[in-house]
C-alpha cells in the first residue's frame, strides 16, 4: 500500500470533537454520566464553510 498509513477512524473522530469544542463549533455539557453535544450557530456555518459538512435533520436530536 505504499506510504499510507492505516488508522483508526474513532480516533479522528474523538479528535475532530475536541477540534470543534476548543473552536466553539460545539459546546459540552457533562451531567454525572450524561454527555451532550450542542452545536452551536457559528458552528454550523462553519462546519458548512471550512470542511463543507451540513448537517441535515437526521444528524440533528430534537428534545
Amino acid at each position: 500500500m505504499g506510504d499510507k498509513q492505516r488508522v483508526n477512524p474513532f480516533a479522528i473522530g474523538g479528535a475532530f470533537v475536541q477540534y470543534c469544542i476548543d473552536h466553539h463549533i460545539l459546546e459540552v455539557e457533562i451531567l454525572g454520566n450524561d454527555i451532550k453535544y450542542y452545536l452551536t450557530e457559528k458552528g454550523e456555518q462553519t462546519l458548512e464553510s471550512q470542511f463543507g459538512i451540513v448537517l441535515t435533520s437526521c444528524a440533528k436530536i430534537n428534545e
